[in-house]
């Protein structure tokens, strides 16, 4: 038993020092985790047992259970899993030192877990060694529980006292999240109406601080300044415990509050009431995304594209992604693009399941005439974060996938493609924003507040898209990106302060949002602000202050330098995508073919054996508008890809014979993928051509449907039919006899085949191996025109059939394949229908 035992402490700090360290140093380090998860200290607690105790335990009764068997049966088990821990942290080690692919990475853990277990079988000292690490079992996850940070951040202080205010004054405070200005201002440097309708209109109302700026370059700051007042401390937390004195002590006792802070926990439990489910739901959110950590932590740095973004909310990105978001991260691979998925992220405050734009909705809805007190409602919306994922109307993108554009100290590459991709995408979901804020000023008026509210409309802090520098660190040739954000104030109607000056360019900063709230209510601060009230005259600043480098230092701008650099940023988005109000992307050399019918363009054959693929030529088959999620995205790649890598290829995009987007592949790769707005939709089927363009020759457009360099039509029966755009359903796995491979089907089969409208086939070959003990009958349609109804023999069989009236028409054929079923015998249950060799349009 004593054996048993230390075989099992052995284990358990292996464990601990493979997996809960690294996945609980990332925590340690990102306490916002547990801010976002509305964690308390139990919480973490429970975290804690669940990642370190529990699989030590288990591992520890698989030991157990194999004891049963023998002692030396339970000590190869034992070495087993010793072997693969110190794998573990092997491959952690390797990582760091440059290895990032499956190959390397499945060497290093072999050749450490074969000689690690065999030494810990046969070496007395190895297993002394292994018994002085067990006690990291418990070691270890003291050390995450008792690091300031997540003491900090699941520590709930209590509200403290506010201000007594007089009047019934609604207050709306709404904090777009990396909404940088830049973003929002047209070629004459005014806030873009066209684009952004709600933000101009707003400022019609209001005034807009035409050169305020953020304090801080990350959330966890410059959220907190903006509801304190006060400058960025780099030790403190965005908690209440660390920031006892914000907007929400200093009014709750006078207003009800309503709050949504997906990041920050500044408005007190009390105030705020939490929607969540207790102490089991948060615990089951809290494993769902530490899934992802450990992803980040134990695959190789090739394969982590398809992670989502860890920093976007903190929390929930283990579903933010399921159906059409997708993720990139500032923690692994920069802007790795996440598998295909819905972005319906769970939101801390308003219970699992609920999006970022369903939770910002849920605020607006709650806006109503007061019955007693006055509201606060205090909006701090992703919507606007990358990574790019929504729509203007407000759909998701389905299966949104994009180019890794950023290495991972967030650096933008220097081909400005991906750049421009990605760009797009944020100015969709600043569109987004403004629609956002449209539905709040509705509401307002709905409910009879707009005129009696003070408005306050911010940032916390902008973003750079400028390529080859970085996104969101400040640097000297993308400060005024990060620092230059909107700042709306609208003065509610009775304070008899409106002005005629509806642009304001004091040298503002974003904490100054508070002051002004308490100066518009009447309010004497009860504690010392950094920022000062902008209904008075302008302070003095002769600089605007960003605190960078996580709030440790603080970088100084003069406002005439913010204000050449803020320009720079307008003409630079100008020019990729002028001022139509869908940001188009524009191919050099495709200028005018936008909007153009193909029709009245020249169409070739394929040119110098180019073709476009896409990976989801069905995807605009049956489409609905009005669904939440979109499918906006076309991506695809170019054969033959050797050529495309080596060679830039622009693409003209038509739906329904009308070009809608232009574009190209990307830097070194031959993929390729481009935005379709959503107003060239229409209900049903939609018409997707892709040609390739010749921008010498952009009037000339090449078709380039043909499927097989070599004329040899594609065999649509087995699975690498779908590199060239098929979808098949109703077969089961390949299976090879006497060197031909085949696959069943389970009696009712088919096969949607992307073909040239202009060249439709004209025949059908189908080559059957076997058809089960007696013949069956074989109906066979193409576009529900039966091509084939005959009855097969018992061996192979095969059949040209001449199309003739079932020719296919359009860009696709379904085929259908529909035969008797059997089964093979008792021990395969399953239903059998022809087994196909192949199957050919020619």
């Amino acid at each position: 038993m004593v054996h048993h035992l230390k075989s099992t402490a052995h284990v358990a700090g292996l464990w601990a020092l493979a997996v809960a360290q690294p996945v609980f140093d990332l925590l340690t380090r990102s306490p916002e985790f547990f801010v976002a998860h509305r964690a308390g200290v139990l919480d973490a607690l429970l975290l804690v047992v669940a990642v370190a105790i529990v699989p030590a335990v288990v591992l520890g009764g698989a030991i157990f259970v194999a004891a049963l068997q023998g002692r030396r049966i339970a000590d190869v088990v034992t070495a087993m899993f010793v072997g693969a821990l110190c794998a573990a942290i092997a491959l952690q080690a390797a990582y760091r030192l440059g290895l990032d692919g499956w190959n390397s990475a499945l060497i290093v853990w072999f050749g450490v877990l074969a000689p690690l277990a065999l030494a810990w079988l046969r070496i007395r000292a190895v297993r002394t060694f292994f018994t002085l690490l067990s006690p990291a079992t418990f070691v270890i996850p003291l050390l995450l529980l008792g690091s300031e940070g997540v003491r900090s951040a699941t520590w709930h202080a209590a509200s403290s006292n506010g201000v007594t205010v007089s009047g019934s004054t609604p207050v709306v405070l709404v904090i777009f999240d990396e909404l940088p200005l830049a973003s929002l201002l047209d070629d004459h440097g005014q806030l873009d109406a066209l684009r952004y309708p709600n933000f101009a209109a707003l400022a019609g109302e209001g005034t807009w601080y035409r050169k305020a700026t953020a304090v801080s370059d990350f959330t966890r700051w410059a959220v907190p300044a903006i509801l304190t007042g006060r400058y960025p401390v780099a030790t403190q937390l965005p908690t209440m415990r660390d920031h006892p004195q914000s907007i929400f002590t200093l009014l709750s006792p006078h207003y009800e509050v309503k709050a949504q802070e997906p990041i920050t926990a500044l408005c007190p439990r009390a105030v705020c009431v939490s929607g969540d489910n207790g102490h089991l739901a948060r615990l089951a959110a809290m494993l769902a995304d530490v899934r992802v950590i450990a992803a980040y932590v134990f695959l190789p740095p090739r394969e982590r594209r398809g992670l989502p973004d860890l920093t976007q909310g903190w929390a929930g990105f283990a579903t933010s992604n399921d159906n059409g978001g997708s993720g990139s991260s500032d923690v692994g691979d920069g802007d790795a693009e996440s598998k295909p998925a819905d972005d319906v992220r769970r939101s801390p405050d308003l219970g699992p399941g609920v999006g970022h734009l369903d939770a910002a909705r849920a605020l607006i809805a709650s806006i109503v005439p007061p019955a007693g007190r006055p509201g606060l409602y205090v909006l701090h919306t992703l919507l606007s974060h990358h990574p790019p994922r929504w729509l203007p109307t407000g759909q998701l993108i389905r299966d949104r996938q994009g180019a890794p554009a950023r290495d991972r100290q967030g650096r933008w590459v220097a081909d400005p493609w991906p750049v421009v991709q990605h760009y797009q995408g944020h100015l969709l979901q600043v569109a987004l924003a403004d629609r956002l804020l449209g539905e709040l000023l509705a509401r307002l008026k709905s409910a009879g507040l707009l005129d009696s509210a003070l408005v306050i409309v911010t940032s916390d802090h902008g973003a750079s898209f400028r390529p080859g520098d970085l996104m969101r660190d400040v640097t000297d040739t993308n400060a005024a990106d990060i620092l230059a954000v909107p700042l709306i104030v609208k003065l509610p109607s009775s304070t008899g302060r409106l002005s005629s000056v509806r642009i304001d360019d004091r040298a503002a900063e974003t904490i100054d949002v508070l002051p002004t709230v308490a100066d518009v209510l009447g309010v004497r601060m009860p504690w010392r602000v950094d920022g000062v009230s902008l209904v008075r005259d302008p302070a003095p600043r002769r600089v605007q202050r960003i605190f960078v480098d996580d709030a440790t230092k603080a970088r100084e701008f003069a406002a005439a330098d913010i204000a050449r650099g803020l320009k720079s940023a307008v003409e630079w988005k100008q020019s990729l995508f002028g001022a139509e109000r869908w940001p188009a992307t524009h191919v050099p050399g495709t200028e005018g073919l936008l909007g153009r019918e193909a029709g009245t363009l020249s169409i070739t054959a394929e040119v110098s054996g180019l073709r476009p693929r896409l990976t989801r030529p069905l995807a605009l088959e049956d489409v609905d508008p009005s669904a939440r999620v979109l499918p906006a995205q076309v991506t695809g790649w170019i054969e033959p890809r050797s050529y495309a890598q080596q060679h830039r290829v622009a693409l003209a995009v038509a739906v329904n014979d009308r070009i809608v987007a232009t574009t190209q592949t990307l830097p070194r790769d031959a993929r390729w993928s481009t935005l379709l707005p959503p107003s060239t939709l229409r209900r049903g089927a939609n018409r997707l051509t892709v040609f390739i363009v010749d921008p010498a020759h952009p009037d000339v457009l090449r078709l380039a449907q043909s499927p097989d360099s070599t004329g040899t039509p594609p065999n649509l029966a087995l699975g690498a039919a779908a590199a060239i755009g098929v979808e098949q359903s109703g077969f089961h796995r390949a299976e090879v006899r006497d060197g031909v491979p085949f696959r069943w089907t389970s009696g009712d089969a088919s096969i949607k085949v992307p073909i040239d409208p202009a060249r439709p086939p004209r025949h059908l070959e189908l080559s059957v191996l076997a058809s089960g003990p007696t013949g069956k009958q074989l109906h066979v349609s193409v576009d529900r025109c039966e091509a084939l109804d005959a009855r097969l023999p018992r061996g192979r069989w095969e059949k040209t059939i001449a199309l003739g009236r079932c020719t296919p028409h359009g860009y696709w054929a379904d085929i259908s394949i529909r035969s008797d079923v059997h089964t093979p015998s008792a021990g395969d249950r399953r239903r059998l229908g022809v087994a196909l060799t192949r199957v050919t349009l020619e």
